[in-house]
């Protein structure tokens, strides 16, 4: 066989092999998810913050219905209405809704979901083994890679919330590897090389801004410092880096411009907002529970790849001198673990520093003050995972001087096999906790009261969408964007000197402070007449035209009684729900 006809052959062995790798990470996959199967486009994962599952059903709707009529994807006026959001400071899931935009146009928003959930970890899995082989690993290192990165504990718990923007991570090991080629290998055409990072970079800001912010603040000072230890060959490969690199910027100015302006001074922006709600412990990449406390697991922390791949992966470190990705992972895992403890370092529950100096010098900088620091594990877990991929592929040398070939290829599938068992298993048992499924639909007695055509009422739902109530965006998704809503579940500017997590644009309406009473169990049982007088003419001053109470939620019967009082009889009623339609001429 002529030398290309033997290099096309090799090539699509490879291809052949790396989709078997698909299939299996597929499976794997299916199998956790297994509670969402034959209820695809009726069924969302079940969560105590459905209000987050909501927002990504609504997220997938809101791209293909804006650019189908014409409207700004990045700024929504179906939420918050009539104000309206931003989703670029959102991190609105534009890339993956963008992806996925002929699935939900075809099967709806609920079915595309289910496809985005179960896609996430063969994504990031995927992703590593693709560079793993590129690197030269073997088949069975890189699987062992991709399998402990894409179903890690950390991505496995934001996975079922619906977080495609921390779960669809196959930025970190593609920029790895392009960053790789840019300034070490230097191979090919650094055109090439560098309009594939600004596209990646691209792809990443309408994913996720924050992990594009983490992979920033973490490539920076390791490539500074990788750059220092080789100072003397910086001259000869600056060329190609600057035209590389000036080849991204040329892709990522034209088609970031704008919607970074969006983003930070664009309408309804919010620049940042303090986010700090966990860290892992300095115990926890080999105590599942170690933040909680002492139970093994209690419940497993995002920061966990296990004891074994640990200790595998620190087997790496002494040929770091034969393979350079060696110390590059070594630093990049000692950076992330330092940054996901947080301010509050801790060991098995007990805090033993209030502040560490790293992020009390990051907190200083705006632009940081959204990072989560325990988002910070997706990152040390890429880390310890290609660690341990060199471990695997070092096998093989440990016998090569066996005089006995066939004892030699035995061995060293044993101890593959056994490698790949200590890194795996124990973090894909550890939160084996089953996965339970919420059947989601747009009840039947407020379709019939949404008027057909490109009228887009506005829609006032009790309980409103918040982040432990997703049904009002679920409906409005499944109902093609019929009609706009009061409440909304997103981060939203209150005043200028304070953001946060809004739930009505017109919070200080009669109607609203109904709404907040009878959620809060303070709406009294008989309402004056100039308080429903009040509460009718706030229809009339917000352009409310539709009222949709749920008799489940907290005094909602109550609430519906008042309303009848208010408003008249209810147009449509169910033993759930309870609605009031065509309000736009309420005197």
């Amino acid at each position: 066989m002529s030398s290309p006809d033997a290099a096309a052959a090799e090539k699509r062995h490879r291809t052949a092999v790396g989709l078997l790798v698909v299939a299996g990470y597929a499976s794997l996959s299916l199998y956790d998810f297994e509670h969402l199967l034959g209820g695809f486009g009726s069924r969302v994962p079940a969560s105590p913050f459905s209000g987050d599952v909501g927002a990504a059903v609504w997220y997938l709707a809101w791209l293909p219905f804006a650019l189908g009529h014409g409207l700004n994807p990045l700024v929504s006026h179906f939420q918050f209405a009539p104000a309206g959001f931003n989703l670029v400071s959102n991190t609105g899931d534009l890339f993956p809704a963008l992806v996925l935009s002929p699935v939900t146009v075809l099967f709806g928003p609920v079915f595309a979901l289910d496809v985005a959930v179960v896609a996430a970890p063969v994504i990031s899995a995927g992703s590593l083994y693709f560079v793993a082989r590129r690197l030269g690993f073997s088949l069975p290192a890189a699987f062992v890679a991709g399998a402990l990165y894409g179903y890690s504990p950390y991505l496995m718990h934001e996975d079922p919330l619906g977080h495609l923007n921390l779960t669809w991570m196959f930025f970190p090991p593609l920029a790895y590897y392009l960053l790789d080629r840019i300034l070490r290998v230097q191979a090919g055409s650094p055109y090439r090389d560098g309009v594939a990072l600004g596209v990646l970079v691209v792809a990443q800001f309408f994913t996720s801004t924050e992990i594009l912010l983490d992979c920033a603040l973490v490539a920076l000072p390791i490539v500074c410092l990788l750059a220092l230890r080789r100072i003397h060959e910086l001259g000869e490969r600056a060329a190609y880096a600057c035209r590389a690199l000036g080849a991204a910027t040329f892709v990522i100015l034209p088609l970031l411009a704008y919607p970074f302006w969006v983003d930070v001074a664009g309408p309804y922006h919010v620049l940042a907002t303090r986010a700090r709600s966990g860290s892992i412990s300095l115990l926890s990449p080999i105590w599942p529970s170690a933040p909680a406390g002492s139970d093994f697991a209690q419940r497993v922390d995002s920061g966990f790849v296990g004891p074994g791949a640990v200790l595998i992966a620190l087997l790496a470190v002494p040929v770091w001198r034969q393979v350079r990705s060696v110390a590059h992972f070594v630093a990049a895992a000692a950076l992330t673990y330092l940054l996901a403890l947080g301010q509050s370092v801790r060991t098995i529950g007990a805090h033993v520093l209030s502040h560490a100096w790293i992020w009390s010098a990051l907190d200083h900088f705006r632009l940081f003050e959204a990072i989560q620091d325990y988002r910070f594990s997706a990152l040390f877990v890429m880390s310890v995972a290609m660690l341990a991929a060199v471990t695997v592929d070092r096998v093989p040398a440990m016998w090569r001087r066996s005089g006995d070939h066939l004892a030699q290829r035995w061995r060293t599938a044993i101890g593959v096999l056994g490698i790949a068992a200590a890194v795996l298993v124990v973090p894909l048992v550890a939160d084996s906790v089953p996965g339970a499924a919420q059947h989601v639909s747009l009840p039947s007695v407020i379709a019939r009261e949404l008027p057909r055509g490109e009228t887009f009422p506005t829609l006032a739902a009790y309980p409103g969408a918040s982040i432990i109530e997703g049904e009002p965006l679920i409906w409005q998704a499944m109902s093609g964007m019929r009609f706009k809503l009061t409440s909304g579940y997103a981060f939203v500017p209150r005043a200028p000197a304070a953001k946060s997590r809004g739930t009505s644009s017109s919070s200080d309406s009669a109607f609203n402070l109904v709404l907040v009473a009878a959620a809060l169990g303070t709406l009294p049982a008989h309402l004056s007449t100039r308080a429903l007088r009040a509460v009718r003419s706030a229809f009339v001053d917000s352009g409310v035209s539709c009222v949709v109470i749920s008799l489940r939620a907290r005094d909602g019967l109550l609430l519906a009684k008042t309303m009848s009082r208010a408003l008249g009889p209810a147009s449509s009623r169910s033993a759930t729900y309870w609605v009031w339609g065509s309000l736009h001429h309420v005197e």
